[in-house]
């Protein structure tokens, strides 16, 4: 961390700063970020390469906020008019922040790292303003990964990219609407960082078995003594939602193929299992999905704050926001409680209501938001003090 910079002709010393851009008036609805900001230094000007760094830190938070309450679809989709209408316009948004760090980087250019709060209230107002906050039904988004072994000790013939390649063809054969990215990494490793690239894990395990020797009749020799090959092979697939750890399916199916090389054989058998379980393996995810979209689901809901704020946020929570069905206590602690909400939207839906309305009385923090979870943070508003 650099904590002394030349600003100018000056001397700038930059140990923390907490700007407060727009006072809160009443119960409203935010999310902090940490984020970072970059500028080149030009003829020295270390004063503007800091404006620069913190300018573009600052952006940087807005545009982390914006996917609290857009898909990452949407913000694809529209994200020359959200960068020209909501992300070059940062003062109207963040309500404040603080400098953790700033000063010359090993590139030797500017960096400023920040935390912001982030007004989410205002900037529902504004992204519901250019129609791209609509609720979408979409299509969920998918990791797949794929797992290999045998008993003969032979993987020239079969890779853990070559199963990966499989799962995703099935997958765009049968629904090419759905979002798949692949990843090589085994075994699977589940961190916030993957649940918010994808809502569904789906891993192909391949596992060949060593066969029995089969006799010819009349004889004998078996079916390897003249040059066939056994192959068994076992498949078994999973899938489940990377953020609650729900199982959407658990599949198998087992092959037994003879070929003339081990390797025809595995392939044989490999296209005919994975063929095997791409139509359960896609009816699963499917109306798993449309069963969240239209029907109830359950949500994990987290809440700090202290227990008679929990009180009022219970008390008030299905009664202000749409499509909660139920509400029960999974987890109660002194600051902390931990809900099972039945509901008939997605998290994400949950969230924009809270940013659009706020609760009375109350200053909400977004932590978190998924698919399926939502953790927040409770404070009392302004209006408490008056």
């Amino acid at each position: 961390m650099v904590l002394k910079s030349d600003l100018g002709k000056g001397l700038f010393i930059g140990y923390v700063f907490c700007i407060v851009l727009n006072a809160p008036s009443q119960a409203d609805v935010t999310t902090q970020v940490q984020t970072s900001g970059y500028a080149a230094v030009f003829d020295g000007d270390i004063a503007l390469a800091f404006e620069q760094a913190k300018r573009a830190a600052l952006r940087e938070a807005v545009e982390e906020a914006t996917g609290t309450l857009v898909s990452a679809r949407s913000l694809a989709q529209n994200f020359s008019l959200i960068e020209d209408q909501v992300l070059t316009h940062t003062k109207g948004y963040v309500r404040s922040y603080h400098i953790a760090s700033h000063g010359i980087d090993s590139t030797m250019g500017y960096r400023v790292e920040l935390e912001a709060i982030v007004d989410l209230g205002n900037l529902h107002k504004h992204l519901d303003a250019l129609e791209v906050i609509n609720i979408e039904l979409g299509s969920p988004r998918l990791i797949c990964l794929g797992t290999f072994a045998t008993s003969e000790g032979q993987t020239d013939y079969m890779t853990e990219e070559f199963v990966v390649d499989r799962l995703v063809s099935i997958l765009h054969g049968a629904n090419d609407q759905l979002q798949i990215s692949r990843s090589l990494s085994s075994p699977f490793k589940q961190t916030p960082d993957v649940a918010e690239k994808a809502d569904i894990a789906v891993v192909a395990h391949i596992q060949i078995n060593a066969a029995d020797p089969i006799l010819i009749p009349f004889g004998d020799a078996t079916l390897e003594d003249i040059g066939i090959q056994q192959i068994n092979l076992e498949t078994r697939i999973e899938a489940w939602w990377i953020d609650s750890g729900e199982h959407i399916a658990q599949l198998s199916d087992k092959e037994k193929t003879t070929a003339l090389s081990q390797k025809d054989g595995v392939h044989q058998a490999f296209y005919k299992s994975m063929d095997a379980l791409a139509e359960p393996l896609v009816r699963s995810i499917t109306d798993n999905w449309r069963k969240k979209v239209y029907v109830s689901r359950i949500l994990q809901l987290e809440i700090q704050a202290v227990p008679a704020l929990i009180q009022r946020f219970e008390k008030d929570f299905p009664k202000q926001i749409r499509g909660i069905q139920g509400l029960q206590v999974r987890r109660y602690e002194s600051e902390f409680a931990a809900y099972d909400v039945h509901a008939n939207c997605a998290a994400f839906q949950i969230a924009r209501q809270l940013s659009a309305k706020g609760m009375a009385s109350l200053d909400i923090k977004i932590d978190r938001v998924t698919s399926n979870t939502l953790k927040l943070s409770l404070s009392k508003s302004l209006e408490e003090f008056e």
